[in-house]
């Protein structure tokens, strides 16, 4: 079996999680969804460190890919031992408005 994957944020997907979580905490006036939401990241995320090509290729890059999490898309940078996630992008946004 292959050894599992290191994952790395940048700091522009940190942030945009952040700011995804604390909409959604602001927004509901509960914490809840946004530990569900967290959770399922981290989940996916567990599931890429093992089987990395799993997401799609992009046509940003011939190594960027993009992992689908509910109406958010995850992209990220493959190495030989490193998943570089490099930005979380809201679906239901202008599609015209997402530069990396």
């Amino acid at each position: 079996m292959a050894q599992q994957k290191k994952v790395v944020w940048s700091e522009r997907a940190q942030k945009e999680k952040l700011k995804i979580l604390d909409f959604w905490i602001q927004q509901n006036k509960s914490t809840s969804y946004s530990e569900k939401l967290n959770s399922v990241i981290e989940e996916t995320l567990e599931l890429l460190k093992n089987h990395p090509e799993i997401g799609r290729k992009t046509d940003i890059g011939e190594d960027i890919r993009m992992k689908f999490i509910g109406n958010y898309e995850v992209f990220y940078q493959l190495t030989k031992e490193t998943i570089y996630i490099l930005s979380i992008w809201n679906t239901r946004r202008n599609p015209s408005d997402f530069k990396l």
